[in-house]
């Protein structure tokens, strides 16, 4: 028998039956007609604490001990956005390779990593790991490494991918001229990671890294999502154990987190989407 259980308010509870038909194992029912929901004992150890139950009752009327009602303020309506707003929001949003010279609170570095949290994961195991550098000279010199790991790949890979990529040699060559284009002379770097047994590692660490990118334009922020920084990590032990990756740790990503210098002022069109209708 496992450690997660329901309780019940009894004089809360309508037995509406909402966190039975709910509850995405089929764990919770109710005994009797007149009695009240319950977790069957032999199941308890399989609920993965999404907390369904807990958010679908309108009575307040249940908690579970992984998931504590008071923890679960309720939904407000006239905080919910539209879908115009939600539009020009998710619009709004730009990769920011330009930043101001200024440090991020680390207060607002919690808050986004803190907002990331509730992004979904496999099986609700939320195993993604942060890994915050907000020290220039420490990013600054994870940049050289990264460079040099490219530039080595590429010359002992002439024929390889990175090497017919136009933009991955260019951004060795603006390097050696003093064009950061790897980390973006950014003042944070954010690494998110999941231990390999995590079969969805990978996947729940780019849901909470896009949950942490769309949260930073709220606070007057901006990210880039680096990709090639990403690659060069895969090649280098010394990257890895520079930024502190533990060997069971396979599934990453990075990006950098700042104030934005320049500021958009219009929406940007992109292609139409390819639909495949069943």
């Amino acid at each position: 028998m496992g450690d997660k259980k329901i309780f019940v308010d009894q004089d809360k509870c309508r037995k509406d039956d909402l966190c039975v038909k709910i509850c995405p194992g089929g764990l919770i029912s109710r005994a009797h007609p007149d009695g009240f929901p319950e977790m069957r004992q032999f199941d308890d150890g399989m609920c993965m604490g999404c907390g369904h139950c807990v958010a679908v009752c309108p009575h307040g009327a249940l908690t579970h001990s992984d998931v504590r009602s008071d923890k679960c303020p309720p939904v407000k309506k006239e905080l919910s956005i539209n879908m115009e707003q939600t539009i020009q929001f998710l619009r709004s949003r730009r990769s920011i390779r330009f930043f101001k010279d200024k440090s991020v609170e680390k207060d607002k570095i919690e808050s986004l990593i803190q907002i990331a949290r509730y992004a979904p994961s496999g099986g609700n195991t939320q195993s993604v790991q942060w890994t915050v550098i907000h020290d220039r000279s420490t990013i600054k010199k994870v940049a050289s490494l990264s460079i040099e790991v490219i530039r080595n790949h590429i010359a002992d890979n002439p024929d390889g991918v990175w090497a017919s990529t136009a933009y991955i040699p260019e951004i060795v060559r603006n390097w050696d001229m003093g064009k950061d284009e790897i980390l973006w002379d950014a003042p944070v770097l954010i690494l998110a990671s999941a231990p390999f047994q995590m079969e969805s590692g990978k996947e729940d660490l780019i849901l909470a890294l896009s949950y942490l990118d769309l949260a930073a334009l709220s606070m007057g922020l901006g990210t880039c999502w680096t990709g090639s920084f990403t690659g060069s990590i895969e090649f280098s032990d010394s990257l890895k154990n520079e930024l502190g990756l533990t060997r069971d740790h396979t599934s990453y990503y990075s990006m950098v987190l700042g104030y934005p210098k320049f500021r958009y002022k219009r929406l940007i069109q992109r292609k139409e989407p390819e639909i495949i209708w069943k």
